[in-house]
């Protein structure tokens, strides 16, 4: 059995302390998380907001063999009392992180699963550097829309790619599928993924005003001021259909006034994200 050491309401200026604390006491594992009930709205890793850390903390450390009194001793000298100290069964982390990705099933020829987790014909994207397994709500929203649209669209451009999850898609559905992003680490890992797929995707770096061509259908989830600041490029290559997403409530008008000169032919919503659709006007 494992012993399970909980301190609740920690206090951030105290955390390298007590974490050390922990591991001289033998602690073979460590984690600090958010207190119950405190967890802030999800922030997207592109975001400009400010990633935002717990304070006070609520931490945890497991046990094979502890001195409790000792431990409980040293952590009063911190002034700290709110502990639990409890039995647990040992933890298998790699299958607890696994129970975290389920397959997202979109359609019945679209489905995105992890490896261990895969009904037949899934397209397999394994958790990784590049951002975006399927379950984020503004993945899923592109995600629709992409199978929606597979139909009547030949060639895609997938603007900030990520872990190139909806160019892989769209090349499972039968599109010519280009993808970008700035993030070398990023491209390395949807090249993985393009490895273990089998399909074929342009992943590169290019910026996407170096990039050859028009597509018929772009696909760009970003957050809502890089949309705007990317908006003439952006334009510049779609051949007929623009779908963006990332988009949060208070950056919504920004994105329409920089795409203002395209019909509109849908919004989807994810709470809290929005996602539009745009057709470019025929002459």
């Amino acid at each position: 059995m494992t012993v399970e050491v909980q301190v609740a309401n920690l206090q951030r200026r105290l955390l390298d302390a007590v974490t050390g604390t922990m591991f001289a006491h033998g602690a073979t594992g460590v984690q600090e998380d958010w207190m119950p009930d405190a967890e802030p709205a999800f922030v997207q890793p592109w975001e400009d907001r400010q990633d935002p850390v717990p304070d006070p903390v609520f931490l945890r450390a497991w046990f094979d063999d502890l001195d409790q009194p000792a431990l409980l001793l040293e952590l009063m000298a911190f002034g700290i009392d709110d502990v639990t100290v409890r039995t647990v069964e040992p933890t298998d982390w790699q299958a607890m992180a696994e129970e975290k990705h389920e397959p997202v099933v979109i359609s019945e020829r679209l489905v995105v699963a992890p490896p261990w987790n895969a009904p037949e014909g899934a397209l397999i994207i394994e958790p990784g550097l590049g951002f975006g397994t399927g379950a984020h709500p503004t993945t899923r929203l592109a995600l629709e829309r992409l199978d929606a649209l597979s139909d009547t669209h030949r060639t895609l451009l997938d603007v900030g790619t990520g872990s190139g999850i909806l160019a892989l898609a769209a090349a499972q559905l039968g599109l010519e599928a280009t993808a970008i992003d700035n993030d070398v680490d990023a491209i390395a890992d949807a090249r993985r993924q393009r490895a273990r797929s089998g399909l074929a995707v342009d992943l590169t770096t290019t910026p996407i005003a170096d990039v050859d061509g028009r597509f018929d259908l772009v696909l760009a989830n970003l957050n809502g001021p890089l949309l705007v600041r990317l908006a003439d490029e952006i334009c510049a290559k779609v051949g007929r259909t623009l779908f963006l997403t990332g988009i949060l409530p208070e950056h919504e008008a920004g994105v329409e006034e920089a795409f203002r000169a395209m019909r509109q032919d849908g919004r989807w919503t994810a709470d809290p994200w929005i996602g539009r659709q745009y057709t470019w006007p025929t002459s």
